[in-house]
């Protein structure tokens, strides 16, 4: 038996196959917040002598002979300068 041929029909549209959305080669971690240190302590017996500079905090007891530079900066009620 004959079969009909194809050849003369109109060719099917191919479909276009759509991207899956790719997802970014490194996703995105947020880091964990580290925890605050505690502030550095100069004990009432300590004396320096020069600058200092932290992003941390400082707490003075002691006797300081310069500059010091700090997040926070917590002066004692015996503490020198």
């Amino acid at each position: 038996m004959f079969s009909k041929s194809k050849i003369n029909e109109p060719a099917e549209k191919p479909v276009p196959a759509t991207a899956p959305i790719s997802k970014p080669t490194s996703e995105f971690k947020p880091t964990p917040q580290k925890a605050k240190p505690p502030a550095s302590i100069l004990s009432t017996d300590l004396q320096v002598t020069g600058n200092m500079r932290t992003t941390g905090d400082i707490q003075v007891e002691g006797r300081v002979d310069g500059d010091i530079r700090a997040h926070l900066l917590t002066i004692g009620e015996k503490a020198n300068s």
